[in-house]
């Protein structure tokens, strides 16, 4: 009687392993971790899914050959499987809309021109926008040049921008997040729009318009001609 527990302990740990297995192998196929970590991470994810799978499939096969070939698990150990379905098909969401305008602690950390640290301009060695055609930038290179370059470098200058819409008190900015590992220490970057009605919180659009540097002192301003509703990229930060 002892030894059935033990072996059915032991499958029911080995059965908590290949759960988790395919939990992380959908995770990664399923490219869910893109909503929470840098794409890197999804190849390393994947493999250890694998692994982990593995070795809770030999796991169970040799707690039942010690069985004399008898299933040891209890048939609601299938439940198991609920949990990483439903991790599957019911994704997170990525960093939106509300967590930069939030001010509670670990919010989006939205980045401002006045709160930078200035940096010599013989560091940054940026190239002269184009004049005539639209430049594509990302939110992050065009709040850069606004806050650490020259501002009329960039002033009246068309440039093409991505990002997904956040609602304001007066209006709406483009905003992107941009995370160096996960999620946890993503930094927000934004530029206000003027010209455009808001398409919604979290909408991603690519805007089209020329720059505006003496409106807001913390945040570039596009004036915008074009507004593009685009789908969510697949890899959501910068």
């Amino acid at each position: 009687m002892e030894q059935d527990a033990s072996q059915q302990q032991a499958a029911m740990a080995a059965t908590v392993v290949t759960v988790f297995g395919i939990l992380l192998c959908g995770v990664a196929l399923s490219g869910v971790s893109n909503n929470y970590l840098r794409e890197w991470f999804r190849p390393f994810i994947l493999i250890t899914g694998v692994l982990l799978t593995g070795l809770g499939v030999w796991s169970l096969r040799v707690a039942k050959s010690a069985t004399g070939g008898k299933d040891p698990l209890h048939p609601m150990t299938g439940m198991l499987l609920v949990p990483v379905i439903l991790a599957i098909l019911a994704r997170p969401d990525p960093l939106g809309s509300a967590m930069v305008t939030s001010t509670a602690v670990g919010g989006g950390e939205l980045k401002k021109a006045t709160n930078v640290k200035p940096i010599s301009r013989s560091l940054l060695a940026y190239k002269d926008l184009s004049a005539t055609t639209p430049n594509d930038l990302t939110v992050e290179e065009l709040f850069n040049r606004f806050a650490y370059d020259d501002k009329a470098r960039i002033e009246g200058k068309p440039v093409r921008v991505t990002g997904f819409a956040v609602p304001t008190g007066g209006g709406w900015m483009l905003s992107r997040f941009k995370i160096f590992c996960c999620a946890a220490d993503a930094i927000a970057y934004g530029v206000r729009i003027s010209g455009a009605p808001n398409p919604g919180a979290d909408s991603w659009v690519t805007i089209t318009g020329t720059v505006d540097t003496t409106t807001d002192p913390d945040l570039p301003t596009i004036a915008v001609s074009q507004v593009e509703p685009i789908p969510a990229p697949e890899v959501p930060y910068l």
